[in-house]
């Protein structure tokens, strides 16, 4: 049933304009990350969602600096700053919902929504085990939802009154998911 779940989750983002990889073991998903963060952020800082409890299970911020990344973290005194400046931001998430090819991010503190909204483009990676078919389901298996919960269904779009449709305004232009294998699980409430 997971296979399935990744095979529409995939399917759906696509179609929206994102894109899906794997399902992946861990050391693989992490190398095209790093794969990724070089590509996009074309020599900019990766913004860090250092307090997310996906980033700290993996090590994310760790590995990308030993890959010679620079790593922003959301307790650097510069932050909002340079924030802008960012390439890059990495997120994990708490559920994948196929359905609608959306990731839940938990907000917080050391997980900022600006890590997905504001650098021109979004890294998440979500475990293979949090795959749900719907919001309903995501929902219901997070129990304790955190403070902000943030759902992204790919790129930015945003049309005027002429229906002109424009890619990356209001959030990012490019959205990658990675589907890391494991069953990854939601945080505890935090106040934020």
């Amino acid at each position: 049933m997971s296979g399935d779940l990744v095979e529409r989750f995939t399917e759906v983002l696509g179609a929206v304009g994102g894109t899906a990889h794997g399902p992946l073991p861990v050391e693989r998903a992490l190398d095209l990350l790093v794969s990724l963060c070089r590509e996009r952020a074309g020599g900019a800082a990766v913004a860090v969602s250092t307090g997310d409890p996906v980033m700290a299970k993996l090590a994310v911020a760790e590995r990308l600096a030993e890959a010679g990344l620079e790593v922003l973290a959301p307790d650097d005194v510069f932050w909002r700053e340079r924030l802008a400046e960012a390439g890059v931001g990495v997120t994990g998430a708490v559920a994948g919902v196929a359905a609608s090819g959306s990731v839940g991010i938990a907000c917080g503190p050391g997980a900022p929504r600006s890590t997905s909204l504001v650098p021109p483009a979004h890294i998440c990676l979500v475990f293979q085990g949090t795959m749900v078919e719907d919001l309903a389901e995501a929902l219901r298996r997070c129990g304790d939802l955190p403070s902000n919960l943030v759902w992204v269904s790919g790129p930015s779009r945003s049309a005027d009154l002429e229906l002109v449709l424009t890619v990356g305004v209001h959030g990012p232009a490019s959205v990658d998911v990675i589907v890391v294998h494991g069953a990854g699980g939601c945080p505890p409430n935090r106040a934020a």
